[in-house]
């Protein structure tokens, strides 16, 4: 039985894939605990999963209105690129040890952890892979966080393994040599 955390944020449609995963690894005997921010906690310990709130991220609500320009921002630096995050994975990872992580795509910093610790990654992909890796990753956001040290490109291909939710005839993709395989769920 592996000990398995699975990092995530509340996006609203990143969560039921995860839900998922988590759910089937916990099915298969696996112990996994969710690392996410506290609003999460119910969704969470409703499939039978354990939850840990993040202790040094920035409250975080898809609820919050925000538009345009206010929205980015918020998008940019309360996630993507919150080095907040990679704080509280830290600490997590101290506190109790995993032999594999199951990590958001988007939150950067939490890759940027999991990496540096040396903890076999899965990255969750929970749109389309294409989109992932040619829009968002050199669009704005990209930019930023390359800027910020957190290469998005980088960060996927230097996990174990990238889950990508959605349909193949959606989203075809094939792994590259050098990169990790890929597993459309």
């Amino acid at each position: 039985m592996a000990q398995i955390l699975v990092i995530t944020w509340d996006g609203g449609g990143n969560v039921p894939p995860m839900l998922g995963i988590a759910h089937e690894l916990r099915r298969r005997g696996h112990h996994v605990r969710v690392l996410g921010h506290r609003q999460q906690r119910d969704v969470v310990t409703a499939a039978g999963l354990e939850f840990v709130a993040y202790n040094h991220t920035r409250p975080w609500s898809p609820e919050e209105p925000a538009t345009g320009i206010r929205f980015l921002l918020k998008f940019l630096f309360g996630v993507f690129t919150n080095p907040r995050i990679g704080d509280d994975v830290r600490s997590e990872l101290t506190r109790k040890p995993v032999d594999l992580a199951v990590v958001d795509s988007m939150t950067l910093p939490a890759l940027r952890a999991t990496e540096r610790a040396g903890v076999p990654t899965a990255v969750l992909m929970h749109s389309l892979h294409r989109y992932h890796t040619h829009n968002w990753s050199r669009g704005p956001i990209g930019i930023v966080a390359a800027l910020r040290g957190m290469r998005p490109g980088r960060l996927w291909n230097n996990a174990d393994r990238v889950l990508v939710a959605t349909d193949r005839d959606l989203d075809p993709v094939t792994a590259r040599a050098g990169q990790p395989q890929h597993h459309l769920l």
